[in-house]
């Protein structure tokens, strides 16, 4: 059990309607983005507080002066995804339900109480509750198995009753607990009695379908709020330009998701969703949008693409849908012809001459085509592109152009996994799909997920097996063998493993200081260095405020460093330390944090603003050398130990740096108290 508190956190203290939106976090920050757009439940917490569970978030609303407030796992809350929530009056403390079992309380004051043990306990049985409900200081959670009674005051499991039925819902009325079944009936039994023996239940009547009680100006007032957020949690593809997120939901992994766009401005954390009631003005499905791609020339100028053709969009308003009616795209080979709800374009982007490309998949003619600058549309079939003269590559995603002026994407289909490669200049493809790496081991791939050029202009791979690439020279030459990073052991026996076997890689980006980012399917999130030698983190739902293992897209803000996460549960952001090596040092970019480093820290202390491969000493303040080492990709980390690996002592001490040539040293200050 773990107790969790925010000592600053002042609960409505100066709420408002927007949360003021910082333009800068530090390093190390977390932020949630989640959606609050659909209330599922709505409880009182006294006269003037209410508390709204809505798209599986949490916020609270304060009738006295109409503040909001959210809450979420990179603030106060232990886990994501929230299934039910109910108030102990008595006790005054939220209780919380999460989908996987786990359970949260709730304080007035901010604090917040975990209780795991629901939630870790193996038993026979489906775990998943059904309702919540409250009575003095006990709650009840109605399971698929039966009820089981948590003390809201000792914030512990009291009791688990194994009725052999599903329980709708259960409450407490004249000293008896209620248990209702929709097939079977209601049953009852005295709380004085030991309920744990399902003989001391009585059935007593029929099912009755759980009336709400909610008050209905309450429901209006409610339904009317703006907590902010976006409206939809799927994250499954996004970009960053003109100081803006745009992101679609991503389609297959969300089973005929049929959200629109949405788009946060950067600098204010306002949302604009675009028009999503398209199946009424087109009269057939809008589904599984896998790309977006804007308008170097007009932010506003946008175009998504999914499951049933491209769309256009002008400053958020629906313009034009594009299929087989008004365009070369063509629907889908293996369902009935000219079918408008199957026409596959997964993959849109610009390229430099300010064209769009697309890629139209099951098509029976089509591949590649684009849109030019003054919209012409010419195609571009590939035979390389098409699985046995019958149709095109089904499943291609995140079609990009590199820093050569090549194409590259990735289909995303166990029936032909593989890397495609294009060259406009000379309208030829190649197509990867024999992944034998160059020690002569073949992979049986199932999925290629994603495709990502890193600083060295290397071009990687992610797939369920882990992460391959392909070195410039190997690009020129055609090789058919795909690089492997191997990571040595140093355990004394001269052998190493693969960056990465085995893991399941959905998405990839690489940060200016040429760090790849590797979000994961279970895994969590993985940092590891430019030269593919050093997890730098290794990020998981259990070990940071993650909001999922599952990762479903990565992208980066370049400005900032701000690293956006889509997972399962929404969106979420991590401020990298995201620093390209500086062209010079001084005193005024060379940094470290953080600082001061106080008892409680146990992480690495990282100093920044440094140039490649820069010497780096650190001294006590009569010139003792305590660590000495090399800058890599402009930031050195250090874990405020001596050479003998104990903490050092409390005091002030000095980093010194140079370049390699011995030039340009300067110094910071780190003060550390124990």
């Amino acid at each position: 059990m773990a107790n969790h508190s925010l000592s600053t956190f002042l609960l409505f203290a100066t709420l408002s309607w927007t949360t003021a939106y910082p333009a800068h976090a530090q390093q190390g920050t977390w932020r949630a983005y989640l959606s609050y757009h659909q209330p599922k439940e709505i409880v009182e917490a006294g006269s003037d507080m209410v508390y709204v569970l809505a798209s599986g978030d949490l916020y609270a609303y304060n009738r006295a002066d109409q503040s909001i407030q959210t809450f979420d796992k990179t603030t106060v809350l232990s886990d994501c995804g929230i299934a039910h929530i109910a108030y102990s009056h008595k006790e005054k403390r939220l209780v919380i339900v999460y989908s996987n079992g786990n359970i949260d309380l709730l304080e007035q004051n901010g604090n917040v109480i975990n209780i795991a043990d629901y939630m870790d306990k193996t038993i026979t049985g489906d775990k998943t509750v059904n309702a919540l409900s409250v009575n003095g200081s006990t709650a009840y959670m109605a399971t698929r198995f039966g009820i089981v009674s948590i003390g809201v005051g000792s914030a512990a499991i009291l009791n688990t009753y194994n009725l052999g039925f599903s329980v709708n819902y259960c409450y407490v009325k004249d000293q008896y607990l209620y248990a209702a079944n929709s097939s079977k009936g209601l049953y009852r039994g005295a709380l004085t009695n030991n309920l744990a023996d399902p003989t001391r239940w009585t059935r007593v009547g029929n099912y009755i379908a759980p009336v709400d009680t909610t008050d209905t100006e309450l429901k209006k007032t409610i339904a009317s709020l703006n907590p902010g957020g976006p409206r939809y949690n799927n994250f499954g593809y996004m970009t960053v330009a003109n100081n803006r997120l745009y992101t679609v939901q991503g389609g297959a992994d969300y089973n005929d998701c049929s959200a629109a766009p949405q788009v946060m401005d950067l600098a204010t954390g306002d949302w604009t969703i675009y028009d999503d009631s398209l199946r009424t003005t087109l009269g057939h499905a809008y589904l599984n949008a896998q790309s977006i791609a804007v308008d170097p020339n007009d932010p506003d100028h946008v175009w998504a693409s999914g499951r049933t053709g491209l769309y256009e969009y002008q400053q958020g308003h629906f313009k034009t849908c594009y299929n087989f009616t008004n365009s070369p795209l063509q629907a889908a080979a293996t369902v009935q012809a000219n079918n408008p709800d199957y026409v596959i374009v997964y993959s849109v982007m610009y390229d430099s001459k300010g064209s769009l490309w697309m890629e139209n998949g099951f098509a029976p003619e089509r591949s590649l085509i684009e849109l030019t600058a003054d919209r012409q549309w010419v195609t571009h079939d590939q035979k390389a592109f098409m699985i046995e003269n019958s149709y095109s590559l089904e499943y291609v995603r995140h079609l990009q152009t590199d820093s050569r002026g090549l194409f590259w994407a990735v289909n995303d289909n166990w029936t032909k996994p593989s890397l495609l490669c294009y060259q406009p200049s000379s309208n030829s493809a190649r197509l990867y799909s024999n992944f034998t790496n160059t020690q002569g081991t073949t992979y049986s791939i199932n999925y290629c997920r994603d495709v990502c050029e890193d600083l060295d202009h290397n071009i990687w791979v992610c797939t369920n097996m882990g992460p391959f690439y392909l070195t410039p020279d190997d690009i020129t030459s055609q090789s058919d063998l795909f690089n492997q990073p191997i990571i040595p052991r140093n355990d004394g026996t001269n052998t190493g493993d693969y960056l990465l076997s085995n893991v399941d890689i959905k998405c990839m980006t690489v940060d200016a200081a040429g760090r790849k980012w590797f979000g994961t399917a279970g895994s969590g999130l993985y940092c590891i260095s430019r030269n593919n030698m050093t997890q730098v983190y290794h990020f998981t739902a259990d070990n940071s405020p993650l909001l999922s293992n599952n990762i479903t897209a990565l992208t980066l803000v370049p400005s900032t460093g701000e690293l956006f996460i889509g997972t399962e549960n929404g969106l979420c952001s991590f401020m990298t330390n995201d620093q390209a090596a500086a062209q010079g040092m001084t005193s005024e970019t060379v940094r470290a944090y953080p600082n001061p480093v106080k008892p409680s820290y146990e992480g690495a202390i990282t100093i920044t603003g440094l140039s490649d491969n820069a010497d780096v000493k650190i001294t006590t303040i009569n010139g003792v050398l305590i660590e000495q080492g090399r800058a890599t990709g402009g930031e050195y980390k250090w874990y405020g130990l001596n050479r003998r690996q104990h903490r050092v002592a409390s005091g002030i001490y000095l980093v010194q740096v140079a370049t390699p040539e011995g030039d340009k040293g300067v110094v910071c200050k780190i003060a550390i108290v124990n």
